[in-house]
């Protein structure tokens, strides 16, 4: 056997303690961050609602939405709510307070939760932060604001915020 067989085979000697696994409490550290990104989150986050417009709120929310059923194999009820209603904001602030912060019928009985591991944070708050940049980029591309064009900017989009939501649930 080699020393590798535990990283890539999880039921290899379980009794020890597995060095790759992430940890189990990460509740105190994330709200910690959270609190120290609070100051410099919050400019943005401002600057972000300055810019909302009705439509564009509800498409973010309905997009969110919809992708993150897709990415929970259609079961609705674990829709983080809290991320679906930040997406109705552009920005960093707004994503990364969606992405740390979970509120889903599912688990409504638990009340408001923080990623199950650091790892599962940095996964989650990593994919929305990178389907916000693609997402600007995507929109930042003039050809692409009219007519059949502009569908296909919406689901080039929409393709990213699904694989950014599929992505903490692959680190299971």
């Amino acid at each position: 056997k080699s020393a590798m067989d535990g990283y890539f085979n999880p039921a290899y000697d379980t009794s020890k303690p597995n060095p790759f696994s992430p940890s189990t409490n990460c509740a105190v550290p994330l709200a910690v961050v959270g609190i120290l990104a609070a100051p410099v989150l919050a400019p943005l986050a401002l600057e972000a609602i300055a810019s909302i417009t009705l439509e564009s709120a509800v498409a973010g929310i309905a997009t969110n939405t919809l992708s993150q059923g897709i990415a929970n194999g259609g079961d609705f009820s674990k829709v983080n709510m809290i991320e679906a209603l930040s997406s109705a904001a552009p920005g960093i602030g707004p994503t990364v307070i969606g992405e740390t912060f979970n509120y889903n019928f599912a688990e409504i009985d638990k009340g408001i939760q923080t990623p199950q591991s650091f790892e599962q944070g940095v996964l989650q708050i990593g994919g929305g932060l990178l389907s916000n940049r693609f997402g600007n980029k995507i929109d930042a591309v003039p050809h692409l604001s009219t007519g059949a064009a502009k569908a296909y900017r919406e689901m080039a989009k929409f393709s990213v915020e699904t694989g950014t939501n599929v992505l903490p649930g692959l680190a299971n």
